[in-house]
């Protein structure tokens, strides 16, 4: 019963607020504001940068629902399991409905927000008791075409309904004003202190309140005691520039902090491989997953010709990002959206590389119909975008596949490095690798790096030790596996999931009162934690306290309904003779999965 342990965001998931969208026709959906408002701070100063800002993708892409965005929606099966799922809106409330082959509800869940500004598809947080889970629905394109279709995560996994947390680790590209962590990662923060809000001003530009108070000192003509903390992008090199975007567009099928106690994305500022390592396919392909941006980019020779020193000494601007995308504009914008799919004329001018096609020959293309081919992503259903591998010949789509989290088929990874520049000094780090391996579904190719001498940079981060505790225990090193719990406790003593994991697993060491200690100490401090409760019902039983068990399986359903603690009560109580408590616990247990069969294994 121990809780599944999401360290990485799966890429399945990220959804639709990012700048690929260029090729889209229609206008965003309405927008209300969220809150707290994005800029705010900014916009004494700064107001039509902020107006401008806040109608981009970034700025919207976490944030409640808008009225009328489920109106006329279909309901949508998930694949042949006889399950479906249809959203309903009264307002601003809205809810997911799943019925089972049509007939009965199984779960009606609250969605409290959205994730991705909906620019492509938009998916949704479902509420189900107190924790946070992925909504096994989304909504995919625009204006007309706009339809409710099965998530990705759901595509590539059939039936896997309300089991796909919403973590920290989802959320951190969709917004800089993370909730605060409590254990479960999931659970709902309480909304008088936290609401979804977009990406800030202060993600890219650092310390805007401080910026703020420097410059009324300076207004006022008092002598600022620093220097504006403001980040100056302008002062960057490509690198740095790069960097601010890599954050959230170079994903990679594994990445990782590597401060310990880190959350979110890195500040702005430096080199964000100094901070996070990114795992990318070995041998990449043309098959590109939704998030590409940055790793498809700098394979181009637009971008690696552009960084090395001139033959001339003339002065060469790198290409970045920044070279064809405002991110104070949106996607939308017509005069942006013609600067940006014309951005190559800023390098390639009729007296400078000029375009190999004279201008009567484009037959009204621009630069990016040209040489970034429009395709579909491996990770998500019925989308397009624009490869960012920039090409002489953009070459054909990719072929339409078979929907994928990883765009590893074989398991073999690489560590992202710029090009041209040195490998990071984590490279050979036995331990990422152990991680990344774990990360990208691939335990097998996990374990021989876990018998290894872990690198500096994951020596010292406790999730290291808590996944190599995991892999360990997976292969029955029990005791292996809780020194390298311990150990990721005595790093993090706050990382309440390794005392989840520690707790059973001191039970299957034969010390069950030791495992019930430990799991007491996490379940006072986060009277919420199902998966400690779960564990410490497994824990009483095998010390013969019955009464014990039931109670915490009680306890961790009301914080998490779910039909197999439904269906173990319902057993608990057939084979202590109370037949009334089972029939109960037995009908909750259908009612939340009608595909049940009976308590005593009988047709429903």
């Amino acid at each position: 019963m121990r809780p599944a342990r999401h360290l990485h965001c799966a890429p399945v998931l990220a959804a639709g607020f990012l700048g690929c969208s260029r090729g889209l026709e229609s206008p965003p959906l309405p927008r209300e504001p969220s809150w707290p408002q994005v800029g705010e701070r900014c916009l004494d100063c700064h107001a039509d940068v902020v107006r401008s800002y806040r109608e981009t993708g970034m700025a919207r892409a976490l944030e409640p629902l808008r009225a009328g965005e489920l109106d006329d929606l279909a309901s949508v099966p998930d694949a042949d399991t006889g399950w479906s799922y249809r959203l309903e809106q009264k307002g601003r409330s809205a809810r997911i409905v799943e019925t089972w082959k049509g007939g009965e509800t199984a779960i009606s869940a609250e969605l409290p927000f959205a994730i991705g500004a909906g620019l492509m598809d938009r998916s949704y947080a479902a509420l189900v008791g107190d924790l946070l889970w992925f909504a096994p629905v989304e909504v995919a394109g625009r204006g007309k075409e706009r339809h409710a279709a099965l998530a990705p995560g759901h595509t590539i996994r059939p039936g896997t309904r309300f089991t796909t947390p919403i973590a920290e680790e989802c959320l951190a590209c969709h917004t800089d004003r993370l909730p605060p962590r409590d254990y479960p990662l999931n659970l709902r923060p309480d909304p008088a202190s936290w609401q979804p809000s977009g990406v800030s001003c202060a993600a890219c530009h650092g310390d805007v309140e401080g910026h703020a108070r420097w410059r009324e000192t300076d207004l006022a003509g008092g002598k600022p005691d620093a220097d504006d903390p403001v980040l100056a992008a302008s002062r960057a090199g490509w690198v740095e520039s790069l960097s601010l975007c890599a954050r959230c567009h170079l994903q990679g099928d594994a990445s990782f902090l590597l401060e310990p106690g880190a959350r979110g994305v890195p500040p702005p500022g430096g080199d964000v491989l100094a901070e996070r390592a990114v795992f990318l396919a070995a041998s990449p392909s043309d098959e590109i997953r939704f998030v590409s941006q940055v790793e498809r980019l700098v394979r181009s020779r637009c971008f690696t010709e552009s960084t090395k020193p001139s033959s001339s000494g003339s002065t060469r601007e790198p290409l970045t990002c920044l070279s064809c995308h405002d991110p104070h504009r949106s996607s939308f914008d017509p005069k942006e959206r013609a600067v940006v799919r014309n951005g190559c004329l800023r390098c390639h001018t009729s007296s400078r590389i000029p375009c190999a096609r004279p201008p009567g020959e484009r037959a009204g293309e621009d630069c990016v119909q040209c040489h970034m081919r429009r395709t579909g992503v491996f990770d998500v259903a019925g989308v397009e975008i624009h490869d960012h591998f920039i090409r002489r010949n953009r070459g054909p789509p990719s072929p339409a596949a078979e929907l994928r989290a990883t765009e590893s088929k074989d398991g073999k990874l690489a560590v992202f490095t710029w090009p041209g520049r040195a490998r990071p000094a984590y490279a050979e780090d036995p331990g990422l690798w152990m991680m990344a391996l774990m990360a990208s579904g691939r335990g097998d190719l996990a374990l021989p790096h876990a018998d290894r001498q872990p690198g500096k940079a994951s020596e010292r981060l406790a999730t290291y030790h808590h996944l190599r505790g995991s892999l360990l225990e997976g292969a029955s090193r029990l005791g292996e596996a809780r020194t390298a719990y311990e150990r990721a406790l005595a790093l993090d003593p706050a990382q309440t999931e390794t005392v989840v994991n520690l707790g059973l697993l001191l039970g299957r060491l034969g010390k069950p009162r030791e495992g019930i200690d430990v799991l007491d100490a996490a379940i006072a401090d986060h009277p919420k934690a199902a998966g400690a409760l779960r564990n410490r019902a497994v824990l009483k039983l095998q010390l013969g306290d019955r009464d014990g068990f039931a109670a915490d399986l009680e306890a961790a359903f009301a914080i998490s309904p779910d039909a197999a603690l439904a269906g173990a009560l319902a057993e608990h109580h057939r084979r202590s003779g109370r037949r009334d408590d089972a029939d109960r616990w037995a009908r909750s247990a259908r009612a939340l999965d009608p595909s049940r069969p009976s308590v005593d294994g009988g047709p429903r």
